[in-house]
Formats: C-alpha cells, sequence, structure tokens
C-alpha cells in the first residue's frame, strides 16, 4: 500500500480506532526490536506544521542523505535511524514546537506503511528522547533483567506462603538499574508496553528457574495492557512452557495504577481469573481512590502500603485506616497481607488486627535466590 492509498495520519479518527488497530498489530509490544535490531529500515517523515515537506528534502539532499518525496511524505531508507534522528534533531534547526509537529514513523525493510502502522508515528522530539535511552532500550531488547525474590509469611502456621519477584535491570556496562527509574524512563518515553512485557515473561522464567516454592507474586502494569487476550498471552504462553501451575500466580497491580481506566483493569483481572491466576491489588492505603471499586474489583488478596504499617503500633489514625481496610477485606473474603513489617511491634500489632499475610525487613529483605527458611 502507498502512502497515496492512506488517509493522513491526523485524520485517522477516534481514540477507539487506534485501540483498535494497536491491538491487531501490537506495533508497541515489538518497537525496540525494531529499532535496536541490524538491517535496513524505513524512515517515513510527516511533517504537520513545519518544517515542510519541501524544506526537509532540500535539507537531506544537501546533507547526501538518499530519500524519496511522495505527496507530503518523506522516506528514508537507512541501516542507523539514531543518526538520521541525531541529524534532524540537532542540524535542521527547528523550534520545539517544530521538533514535536515532525512526525516519524520506523519500519523494518520488509513491513509496509499500513493503516495499522499509520498511528504509530512519533515526534521527532520523542523519537530522540527514546534513541538517548540507552540502557532501557538495551534491557528491553537484550532481556537483560535480573530477580530478587522476597518471601512471604502466612500468619496462622507461620510458613512460607511465596515470594515476590521483584526486577531488577542490569545495563550494558553491568549497572544495576531499580525498577522505578526504569519505569519512570518508560512511561515518560511511551514505552512501557515493551518494558512491562519483557519484565512479565522474564521473571517467570527466572523464578521458575530457580525452583521458587509457593505462589509467585509478579507485578504487572494494566496501563500497558490494551486488550488482555492478546497482550497477556504470550505471558501465559511462557507460564505454562515453564511448567508452571496457574494457580500458583498472583498478579498484582500497583494501585496508584490502577484507576486510569477501570473497565479495562476489571477485564485484565476476569482474564487472569478465566485462566485460573490468583490477584492482587498492590498498595492499599496509599491512595484512595481503591475503596471506590474494590466490590467490583475482588482481588483474592489485598497488600496494605508500606508506608501505613510503619510504626502502626503507635498511630491511632494509622490504626483507624488499617481496621476499616481489614473490615472491607474481610466482608469480601479478600486476604489481608501487610507490607513493610520491619519490627516485632508492628508484626504483632497487624497479627491481631485480622493480617493473614505479611513480608518485610523483619523477616527478610529481597534475596538473589528464594533461599530463605522459616526458623524453628
Amino acid at each position: 500500500m502507498s502512502f497515496a492509498e492512506l488517509p493522513t495520519h491526523k485524520y485517522l479518527g477516534t481514540r477507539r480506532i487506534f485501540k483498535y488497530l494497536t491491538r491487531v498489530n501490537c506495533y508497541n509490544c515489538t518497537l525496540t526490536g525494531r529499532i535496536a535490531t541490524e538491517g535496513l529500515k524505513i524512515v517515513y517523515l510527516q511533517p504537520d506544521i513545519a518544517p515542510s515537506a519541501l524544506t526537509l528534502h532540500h535539507f537531506l539532499t544537501e546533507k547526501d542523505v538518499a530519500h524519496t518525496l511522495e505527496r507530503s511524505l518523506v522516506k528514508v531508507t537507512t541501516i542507523d535511524p539514531e543518526s538520521l534522528i541525531e541529524l534532524l534533531y540537532t542540524k535542521l534547526n527547528l523550534s520545539v514546537e517544530e521538533k514535536n509537529s515532525l512526525r516519524i514513523l520506523i519500519l523494518n525493510e520488509a513491513e509496509e506503511l499500513s493503516i495499522e502502522t499509520l498511528e504509530q508515528f512519533k515526534s521527532l522530539n520523542r523519537w530522540y528522547q527514546i534513541f538517548k535511552a540507552h540502557d532501557l532500550l538495551s534491557i528491553v531488547e537484550k532481556k537483560s533483567i535480573t530477580a530478587q525474590f522476597q518471601p512471604i509469611i502466612r500468619l496462622d502456621d507461620w510458613s512460607i506462603y511465596g515470594y515476590e519477584c521483584l526486577m531488577r535491570g542490569i545495563a550494558d556496562d553491568g549497572r544495576v538499574i531499580p525498577p522505578g527509574t526504569l519505569f519512570e524512563q518508560a512511561v515518560e518515553l511511551d514505552l512501557t508496553f515493551n518494558l512491562d512485557r519483557v519484565t512479565r515473561e522474564t521473571i517467570i522464567r527466572l523464578a521458575a528457574n530457580n525452583n521458587t516454592p509457593g505462589y509467585l507474586f509478579i507485578n504487572f502494569l494494566p496501563n500497558s495492557i490494551y486488550d488482555p487476550e492478546t497482550c497477556l498471552r504470550t505471558t501465559m504462553r511462557v507460564v505454562d512452557e515453564m511448567g508452571i501451575d496457574h494457580s500458583r500466580l498472583v498478579f498484582e497491580v500497583v494501585e496508584s495504577q490502577s484507576f486510569q481506566d477501570p473497565e479495562r483493569l476489571i477485564a485484565i483481572l476476569d482474564y487472569y481469573r478465566s485462566k485460573g491466576v490468583r490477584t492482587a491489588l498492590d498498595d492499599v492505603g496509599s491512595g484512595y481512590s481503591s475503596l471506590n471499586i474494590l466490590a467490583q474489583l475482588r482481588p483474592d488478596i489485598m497488600k496494605i502500603d508500606r508506608e501505613l504499617v510503619q510504626n502502626i503500633h503507635s498511630d491511632p489514625f494509622k490504626q483507624s485506616i488499617f481496621r476499616a481496610l481489614s473490615s472491607i477485606a474481610n466482608d469480601l473474603s479478600i486476604m489481608l497481607l501487610a507490607e513493610g513489617v520491619e519490627t516485632r511491634a508492628e508484626l504483632d500489632w497487624v497479627r491481631e488486627n485480622g493480617v493473614h499475610l505479611v513480608q518485610g525487613y523483619y523477616f527478610s529483605k529481597p534475596m538473589d535466590l528464594p533461599s530463605f527458611e522459616m526458623p524453628a
């Protein structure tokens, strides 16, 4: 399909169409592979306001960059799209507004421009930031992720209920990059699709290879999933490939990420349940939006935020909030897990007030291997 046969990018239509196209094409989840792998790339440049296609044509001609011009679209074939983006960003003398208005799409040589990829144009400014995020791109493309395991203790019999599997990124120079840093950058660059998917699948493989016992608690970002059936299919395929019983999985969603689209979150949790997977709502108590739709979500486990647990034995205000959450959990038959337990006093208080599970430094810090054993 040639560009002349397609509608222009800005007239594609509603956000609903965009979601449908993204679901079908899965462009976002494969983005880093398209720009990190070797081989010829097709780079399409589509001016919106300025510079004009003719200005781009003159600039690329002056810089001896081979290209073609069709209507308002400039097409460049290159093995080094990063250098092209660098050239446009630093040498074309564009204002901030112009850098944001110049839209760019990068495809592999064998791919054709189609209706499914048109919505994936990104601004010159965004592409420049993406290529500068070398650590993030490398970690996603090479799956350079390791895990640490923190035990979760069941209070009624003092047994190990399972482990939370916590990701760590490994840069090319060996630096360990915490998940907060990586995901903040991924959100800023619209790469949460890529990072979250690679993290889920890599963590599952590591947990299986380390013979991690009990339940496996794995974080995910609901905002990185457009359609559960499509986006989570590969995750469940990895689970089956590694021989993990679905009933051992607990996927936890962070509360602060949960409620931008409640209908989508409910659909995701329903998908997990249909596969025999348990769900948890993480960081409850760090915000209170969760209370409004908690009955709709019906997670199997509520994880009380560490900030609420800290010094709770001596803070009546925290105790009041905790008791309210405990009452809701009890009414809805939801297990309660207290995070960040660091002292015996905190442990005793939460144990006496409805908590079923605990995790925190009082028992163990996250470990490279799930080797924690409860003392006699």
